[in-house]
């Protein structure tokens, strides 16, 4: 690749503020790609590389790995979609066609972030649904779909708790987190061959996991940080996750939210389909 590419990708995966759920797929002889950045993203300009192999991480020695796939921008409800490309030069069709990693964002090569694998034996993708939410504050879940420990997709929820989130038929774990929040997963998530829509997550009795930057449950010692930053605002709070409602200070709503998740946990659910 060209010296002058690869500054030019440089430059565009700088200007990536968040990334959510990629879904891969054959279409005749090249891919189809969509990703969502919520959309408050709508109008952004992102860019994307695809990494030669299906590693986990980015080479920072050898660049000839690296192929720029292409620019697009958000739509209304922040979805991005490429199509019509064989990042590695050859269809999926093709017996030369190496799979590649798919990674996107970051300032660096080292720091950009793995959303998916470009494989030529893909399965159809379908989607997971559901809402997530909480009467505490309007900062985002972030919703992810694990394969046992490993991360198969990531995306924030959209401004109204919705998310949909592409992935290849499979049993998954769907797991809510948000800072200053025990966490929510539903285990043994099976997608067939249709859509699967979860069952709503309330995670407003989460609320309070804010000592030793979250250890999963609410407790005394969450408490006695919330106290400590009581009446603080700014640059005088010290511990971030205090401010619960994300509204730049510690009040009584932070600490009436943590009470009401007083001795709570992270929750983990075997989901049941309804």
């Amino acid at each position: 690749m060209k010296k002058f590419t690869l500054l030019f990708l440089v430059a565009a995966i700088l200007a990536f503020s968040s990334f959510g759920v990629a879904a891969f797929a054959p279409e005749n002889d090249s891919y189809t790609i969509t990703y969502n950045v919520g959309a408050e993203n709508a109008g952004s300009m992102y860019g994307m590389v695809a990494i030669s192999g299906t590693g986990d991480s980015v080479s920072t020695t050898n660049t000839d790995d690296i192929v720029y796939i292409d620019q697009a921008t958000a739509d209304a409800e922040g979805n991005i979609t490429f199509t019509a490309f064989a990042p590695m030069g050859a269809a999926p069709s093709d017996a030369a066609y190496v799979p590649s990693t798919v990674f996107i964002g970051g300032p660096s090569y080292t720091t950009v972030q793995k959303i998916g694998t470009l494989d030529a034996e893909a399965a159809s993708t379908f989607a997971i649904t559901g809402k997530v939410s909480d009467t505490v504050s309007n900062v985002a879940a972030t919703v992810t779909v694990l394969n046992g420990e490993e991360e198969i997709a990531v995306a924030a929820a959209a401004a109204d708790g919705t998310f949909s989130i592409a992935v290849a038929p499979g049993t998954y774990n769907v797991k809510f987190t948000k800072a200053g929040f025990c966490s929510f997963t539903y285990t043994n998530v099976v997608v067939g061959a249709a859509d699967v829509a979860l069952a709503a997550v309330d995670m407003t009795a989460l609320a309070g996991d804010i000592a030793e930057g979250g250890n999963g449950e609410v407790k005394l010692p969450d408490l006695t940080a919330l106290l400590g930053d009581y009446n603080h605002s700014g640059t005088a709070i010290t511990n971030a996750l205090a401010d619960l409602d994300a509204n730049g200070e510690v009040k009584l709503p932070d600490l009436t939210a943590l009470l009401g998740g007083y001795n709570s946990a992270n929750i983990v659910q075997a989901y049941a389909a309804e």
